[in-house]
């Protein structure tokens, strides 16, 4: 049984589930986009 500690609106399962799907996507684009510039760093830092 799960139990939500901090409830505080009474939102539509919609908008819940959008707020989600958000969240998650910005988490993935940030780890995509990190992992990219990580990437041009290393090939920067090569010396020619």
């Amino acid at each position: 049984k799960i139990i939500a500690v901090n409830k505080l609106e009474n939102k539509a399962l919609e908008t819940e589930l959008v707020e989600d799907l958000v969240s998650i996507i910005q988490s993935f684009s940030g780890r995509l986009y990190g992992m990219r510039s990580h990437k041009n760093k290393k090939t920067c830092a090569l010396p020619a």
